[in-house]
């Protein structure tokens, strides 16, 4: 009798240990679940809102930064968006408050201006407030000449076309500012369309030209160019100008004018009107709404930048280029991984340079 009673308890104890295991188990499992879910969500709030993991794709920045560096940006110095690239709640575009505003001489990561929907990695020369123009090789900040940053480079020894390598004053916009898009210049007129449609992403921006000659106007009208002797059909079209805005490039504007201003005699009274609509809404005087930059790339011949395409809007800026954790040189096979990593730039620190020594 005692003996079953033993048999008895032992079973009861078995059961209670099993059930005890079982519910460790599960609480360990709900327990690893829950510590997953913690640190996934930890790891996507420090990507989203903290760091920023950039390659560098093109040889814009060489000698400073090399196709094939792999770095990081801070995103909280500047203020990491609320939504970030989400179309909806994009064109508001909150942010965090940040430690700071862009400085002059900051390598920032920004998102392209154009129509590619890309980030760029270039050193903003100027801010907010600034005038900027060059001559050559030389650059020029609030008319104090920049010294380049140690590792600049010039591949053709500056010898651009005229209209960047001789780059006249350009005031960068701040918040706040009017800024006169009726009676803009070319340059600016284009760059303006292109700082609208960074501060209203998800806004028809569109632009409208008209050739008048003689107070004639030769718009959709066939014109025989003579272009080196050859005689062509052209037609001054609108549809010509929403193909030269993939480009993004205020250059092939002027040329694309030129082609066809230069057809007429100088007794002629040429000119181009232009005209820019927001969501079918023309606009003459504009107010910013955020403060802009002018970025170049240390790479100064080789390099796509606010020389062509103008500002960098507040609203497009990401992160502050931070630290190289990484490099590859492509020159060298995959085979050869040891000496195909550049193990010499491995932790380096990006460094600001603002240009202001002499």
């Amino acid at each position: 009798m005692e003996k079953d009673i033993k048999k008895v308890k032992n079973s009861e104890k078995v059961a209670e240990n099993s059930e005890k295991k079982a519910r460790s188990e599960k609480e360990g499992i709900l327990n690893f679940g829950k510590e997953m879910v913690s640190a996934l969500i930890t790891a996507f709030v420090f990507i989203v809102y903290v760091i920023q993991a950039f390659t560098i794709p093109t040889g814009s920045m060489e000698r400073s930064l090399l196709v094939g560096d792999f770095l990081l940006g801070l995103k909280f110095i500047y203020g990491a968006p609320v939504f970030p690239d989400i179309p909806f709640v994009y064109e508001n575009y909150l942010r965090f408050p940040g430690f700071r505003d862009p400085q002059r001489g900051d390598v920032v990561i920004f998102r392209f201006p154009g129509f590619e929907r890309k980030d760029y990695i270039k050193r903003f020369v100027a801010v907010a407030g600034d005038t900027v123009s060059i001559n050559g090789k030389d650059v020029f900040v609030n008319s104090r000449r920049l010294t380049p940053p140690p590792n600049a480079q010039w591949e053709f020894g500056g010898n651009l076309r005229p209209s960047v390598r001789y780059f006249d004053n350009l005031y960068i916009p701040r918040r706040g500012d009017t800024i006169d898009i009726a009676n803009a210049p070319l340059r600016e007129f284009f760059f303006y369309k292109l700082l609208i449609r960074q501060e209203h992403p998800r806004a028809n921006v569109q632009s409208q030209f008209r050739l008048l000659v003689n107070d004639k106007d030769y718009s959709d009208s066939t014109i025989i160019l003579n272009i080196d002797g050859r005689l062509h059909r052209g037609i001054f079209s609108s549809t010509d100008f929403l193909t030269l805005d993939r480009h993004s490039d205020w250059t092939l504007y002027q040329s694309h004018f030129n082609l066809y201003l230069n057809q007429f005699s100088e007794e002629d009274n040429v000119r181009i009107e232009q005209r820019l609509f927001k969501n079918g809404q023309e606009i003459l005087l504009y107010v910013c709404r955020y403060d802009n930059y002018f970025s170049l790339g240390d790479n100064r011949d080789n390099s796509a930048d606010s020389r062509y395409w103008g500002f960098v809007n507040r609203n497009f800026v990401k992160a502050k280029a931070f630290i190289i954790y990484f490099s590859l040189d492509e020159k060298v096979p995959a085979f050869l991984l040891p000496l195909k990593i550049r193990w010499n730039r491995l932790g380096k620190l990006i460094r600001n340079w603002d240009g202001y020594t002499e």
